[in-house]
């Protein structure tokens, strides 16, 4: 459809500037790219001035520009453009009253956005009013309308939200009837089942941490002091205040774990088999107060207390790497405090002696490499010598191409990488841009649901840009084509990033469903692994080493597959 044929003043006009406008966006969310944004976003408002207030289309270009100037704003951060856009959804919904066909996506859509400014600015007047929006447009989407699950998810989500600002029990009972209801709309095979499995998974733990700090202080008080199990209560209580405090903030949980952990660690004199265990559980809380209060003593106590756990913990102890992982965390902390470089020294030689405790395959050597490379990258900074860059960038890539480890985990010490070498120059960029890219295509197949998406790439803002950056340093190489192909590579990968509209396995299952089928299979228990409590088990090891190296193959079988 071509706009100019239709001149001003041409009666369908306003027809073509909106059509064109909402092609346009399409074409952006699927090739991603910018011109084609602020070119809909210009369409759609010349669109909005020739359907002036009165006009039987103004809700839809006042929509219409809304939605672009969401995409906007998910894309550059500008909060002009999410005020903009919710203007123009409030007028949209007045003019669209209960009984209008459009009244329940004007709802969503502004109840959505106004979520948006709450994570952005944090007024519970906008969190109130999005669940208002999103409880009317529940009822106008009834089971069986095609906006029931959106609907279902949505509130869900905004219950959530609320009960971490307030934590009254109600809105997470609620919000987990919801996504009870929402997973069964999910079933095996569906896109959103994955997404559906961890949000309830999510609601469902959190409710059983509530649930648990009810009956360990009733189990408390059936074990005054004396009793044998005494300590072990107010460690469990402690444990568990210490996980609210963490999903919820409230300050009143950290001073109360410490109260119960230092309580806890009196019946624990020397020589007692619990004594290490109490001493890093107070430190750790301690660190955790500064971090929030900023009080030096309760960072000089923790180191203390940490220093006492590692003298308990010697090597060969099972805790002996976490001690040494502690302490050195403390010891960089002061460090950036005082800048004293001996503890950054020291920090550095407990990190190396954790690592050496951490094979490939362990569970927690991704994050070693990156505290002893993070450690080094300081050092380096401090004193110029150039071993500890070298060092750094060795960790570095050792992490990214772990294949033992998740693919987050791989990203994430890849995309680190690239930001060490852009800063110094080093001649292995273009390479590692390539690998990161690689990572980066994996993550998105690896974790289909957009939420999933996100918290795995939360770590680091650099994949909104990545392709790009990689294109740019490939012609600044006079590399041409490889610039070409990465922009390319991370343009096919754009549209499934922010949107969550493609699914890549359901892409694989078009060629080869028993091999989306095994790749999903492989994927979900591998994410399973890395999450479990017991990785300390050699059986569970092994088993993760035995899904990674399956899941290297499907992904080679894959690349085989035409257009992959």
């Amino acid at each position: 459809m071509d706009v100019h044929h239709r001149d001003p003043g041409h009666h369908d006009r306003a027809i073509s500037l909106s059509d064109l406008g909402n092609e346009l966006l399409t074409r952006f969310e699927r090739l991603g790219q910018a011109a084609d944004l602020e070119q809909a976003i210009i369409y759609q408002r010349a669109a909005l001035e020739l359907r002036p207030p009165g006009h039987p289309n103004h809700s839809g270009s006042l929509n219409n520009l809304a939605n672009s100037l969401s995409t906007r704003f998910e894309q550059l951060g500008q909060m002009m453009d999410l005020e903009q856009a919710i203007i123009y959804q409030q007028a949209a919904l007045e003019l669209r009253p209960p009984g209008h066909s459009d009244r329940p996506i004007s709802l969503h859509n502004l109840a959505d956005s106004l979520l948006t400014r709450f994570e952005q600015l944090g007024q519970m007047g906008d969190l109130e009013q999005a669940i208002i929006y999103q409880r009317e447009a529940l009822e106008l989407c009834p089971p069986g309308h095609h906006d029931h699950l959106i609907s279902l998810n949505s509130l869900a989500k905004s219950l959530s939200t609320r009960f971490k600002q307030l934590g009254q029990m109600a809105d997470l009972e609620q919000a987990i009837i919801y996504q009870r209801d929402t997973l069964e709309l999910c079933p095996p095979g569906h896109p959103d089942h994955s997404g559906s499995l961890n949000n309830l998974a999510n609601s469902l733990s959190t409710r059983f941490e509530q649930l648990a700090i009810i009956y360990q202080r009733a189990a408390l008080e059936l074990r005054p002091p004396g009793h044998r199990n005494h300590s072990m209560s107010l460690n469990n209580l402690a444990n568990s205040l210490l996980a609210r405090f963490e999903q919820l903030g409230q300050m009143a949980d950290l001073e109360q774990a410490i109260i119960y952990q230092r309580a806890a660690l009196e019946p624990r004199p020397q020589g007692h088999p619990n004594r290490c265990g109490s001493l890093n559980n107070l430190a750790n809380s301690l660190l955790i107060r500064f971090k929030q209060l900023g009080q030096m003593g309760d960072l000089e106590q923790a180191i203390i207390y940490q220093r006492e756990a590692l003298e308990l913990c010697p090597p060969g102890h099972r805790d002996h790497s976490i001690s040494l992982n502690s302490l050195a965390n403390s010891l960089k902390t002061r460090f950036k405090q005082l800048g004293q470089i001996a503890d950054l020294e020291q920090a550095i030689i407990y990190e190396r002696a954790a690592l050496e405790l951490r094979p490939p395959g362990h569970p927690s050597r991704s994050g070693s490499l990156n505290n002893l490379a993070n450690s080094l990258l300081t050092r380096f900074r401090q004193l110029g010598q150039m071993a500890d860059l070298e060092e750094a960038v060795e960790l570095l890539q050792a992490g990214a191409n772990d294949t033992n480890d998740t693919p987050a985990h791989r990203y994430y010490c890849a995309s680190r990488l690239v930001s060490i070498l852009k800063e110094h120059d080093q001649p292995l960029l273009l390479e590692t841009y390539q690998l990161t890219l690689n990572l980066l295509q994996l993550v998105l197949a690896v974790y289909p649901d957009v939420e999933l998406r996100r918290t795995a790439l939360a770590a680091n803002r650099l994949s909104h840009i990545l392709a790009m950056s990689a294109a740019a340093h490939a012609i600044g190489k006079g590399q041409p084509e490889k610039a070409v192909e990465m922009l390319e590579q991370g343009r096919g990968m754009l549209y499934s990033n922010i949107r969550g509209y493609r699914q890549p396995v359901e892409a694989v299952r078009q060629y080869d469903s028993p091999l989306a089928d095994r790749f999903k299979a492989t994927s979900d228990e591998l994410e399973a692994l890395a999450i479990s409590s017991q990785l300390r088990s050699d059986k569970l090891w092994k088993r993760q080493r035995e899904l990674n190296l399956e899941r290297e193959d499907i992904i080679q079988q894959i690349r085989r597959l035409p257009g992959f």
